[in-house]
């Protein structure tokens, strides 16, 4: 039996580019069987699945014995088994094993990358553990005395190096608030505020000329210095003056910065207004081509529906009426598109005037306003975007409903194997039937031949001794008559039950006649119902078009 008489394999341009993808993406993730011109694609894409498989090492409960050439009741058993595994260890992609069977490429060629790379994963994955296992058994056996030696070294090291360092000496006898004592305190050991030197060299930098900028510096650190040791209160004095010019400037800053991101904000805005109005434009663009098309059709309709109306007749009236709703539905659709349109264009002079009236006015006013209207829509398109979420996950999963409901050629499919194996079990069934009746038949004839054996021995041994005498000799040949009529008893019996299973064997064949005759029939209007069938496909199609 030909492989395309058991699957319904898809064969095009498209189905075969997909199967060639996913010979070189298992060629390049090293499954080298797929460069065998002798195995056929399923073999090809199978064998590559169970490899990609066996290299995720998942734990899972199933036993597979992959070969090639299995007949249909393997193939369909280890694709079951397959699709099995994928859904244990969470595949992202939906597939059925009917379309592995029929080598439908387009829906295998994600789940086989989705393998490969979790294969690849798993390979590097273990590759680093093993690396890492035999770096630490190395390092078990063969230490490295200098660099424990090293790390030592720098261990005891490191208290030295951070250890803090004082850079000024504060003047003693002096009693100070706990602030400024933390302050100065700092000051000694470098810590925070001792960069008020530089800060303050800063600040003289900015108010000096630039050609007495050493001299100055010089003289401001001499007397920050001396200030330290003899002033400490007009150092805190100073701290705290420039602590609070530096708040000044920060809230300064914050301000300017909250206004420029306000201006920001209010050209954002704009700009997106402007967007949604080429948006819309381009929208009305595209609805007045479909409006243009809608017109051609509908006077191409028009045309035909007159060609109908001419050839309106009892037998086609019903498809004429079906028609003429349908015609009806179409101008109901016009008339919508056209409230649409209007729609549209009051939409796009209400978003025209708002641009411009944002344009004149740019006030704080309006920008609040502006942002407030920008932060309601964007709440707004959060909320359709989580109701768009939604919707998607329940069609995905109405998706997946149909999917999982098998299609006329799945259902072909079946009845071709169900059709198969009821012809092996009939056939298995007449074997066993025949067996049984050569059995019995044989049964039989072993207890007839016993029965006369026993028979010719009895008269044997009474022969001899009935010869002797004449009431022996009158004996025997009543048993002898006796004998005869049992075994006559005996035919008769036989030959009525002869009888009665010829007659049986008659109806039966009658019955099978009847049986042809009845099964002609149904093929007979089982044909005419599938050209019915394709009549009214074809009529659905044509109204389709028709409404397109």
């Amino acid at each position: 039996m030909d492989k395309r008489e058991l699957f319904e394999v898809k064969d095009d341009e498209e189905q075969r580019a997909k199967l060639q993808d996913i010979c070189d993406l298992l060629l390049a993730a090293g499954y080298f069987r797929v460069r065998l011109k002798g195995l056929s694609a399923f073999d090809k894409v199978v064998g590559g699945m169970v490899w990609c498989l066996e290299l995720c090492a998942v734990g899972v409960d199933v036993n597979f014995l992959f070969r090639e050439n299995l007949n249909i009741g393997e193939k369909i058993e280890i694709t079951e088994k397959i699709i099995n595994v994928l859904l244990s260890i969470k595949c992202a992609y939906a597939l059925e094993p009917h379309q592995i069977q029929g080598l439908d490429t387009v829906k295998i060629l994600p789940v086989m990358q989705w393998l490969v790379k979790k294969a690849m994963e798993t390979r590097e994955s273990l590759n680093d553990h093993l690396r890492k296992i035999a770096d630490l058994q190395y390092q078990k056996t063969f230490p490295l005395p200098e660099s424990e030696a090293k790390l030592k070294e720098t261990a005891n090291h490191l208290p030295t190096v951070f250890l803090p360092q004082r850079k000024f000496k504060k003047v003693q006898g002096q009693s100070l608030p706990i602030e400024k004592e933390v302050i100065s305190t700092l000051m000694e050991y470098g810590c925070n505020k001792v960069n008020l030197l530089d800060e303050t060299q800063q600040l003289m930098e900015k108010t000096e000329v630039k050609s007495e900028k050493k001299l100055e510096n010089r003289a401001i650190a001499h007397k920050v210095s001396n200030l330290i040791h003899q002033q400490a209160d007009l150092i805190s004095q100073t701290i705290e003056d420039y602590t609070q010019r530096q708040n000044e400037r920060e809230g300064e800053r914050d301000e300017r910065a909250h206004l420029q991101e306000r201006n920001k904000k209010t050209a954002d805005a704009l700009e997106r207004v402007c967007n949604q109005i080429a948006s819309q434009q381009q929208v009305m663009d595209q609805l007045k081509a479909k409006i243009v098309d809608l017109i051609a059709s509908e006077e191409a309709l028009e045309e035909q529906k007159k060609s109908l109306a001419a050839l309106e007749t009892e037998e086609n009236r019903q498809t004429l009426d079906q028609l003429d709703r349908l015609v009806s539905q179409n101008e109901a659709a016009n008339a919508q598109r056209k409230q649409f349109k209007n729609q549209c264009k009051a939409e796009l002079e209400e978003l025209q005037s708002r641009n411009e009236a944002l344009s004149k006015e740019e006030t704080p006013e309006n920008q609040d306003q502006l942002k407030r209207q920008v932060d309601s829509a964007r709440e707004q398109l959060t909320g359709a975007l989580k109701i768009l979420g939604e919707k998607n996950v329940n069609l995905m999963k109405l998706r997946r409903q149909l999917d999982a409901v098998p299609g006329n050629a799945e259902l072909n499919q079946y009845q071709r194997r169900f059709t198969e194996l009821c012809t092996q079990v009939n056939e298995k069934q007449t074997e066993l039937n025949g067996y049984y009746l050569l059995y019995n038949t044989l049964e039989d004839t072993k207890v007839y031949l016993n029965k006369e054996l026993s028979l010719l021995t009895s008269i044997h041994d009474s022969f001899s001794q009935s010869m002797t005498s004449s009431a022996g000799k009158g004996e025997f040949l009543q048993q002898m008559e006796k004998i005869v009529t049992a075994v006559r008893q005996n035919k008769n019996k036989i030959e009525k039950q002869i009888e009665m299973l010829t007659e049986k064997h008659q109806d039966l064949g009658r019955c099978l006649g009847q049986f042809a005759v009845d099964e002609h029939q149904y093929r007979d209007t089982l044909k005419a119902i599938s050209n019915e069938s394709q009549k009214y496909k074809q009529l659905m199609s044509q109204l389709n078009d028709h409404d397109n």
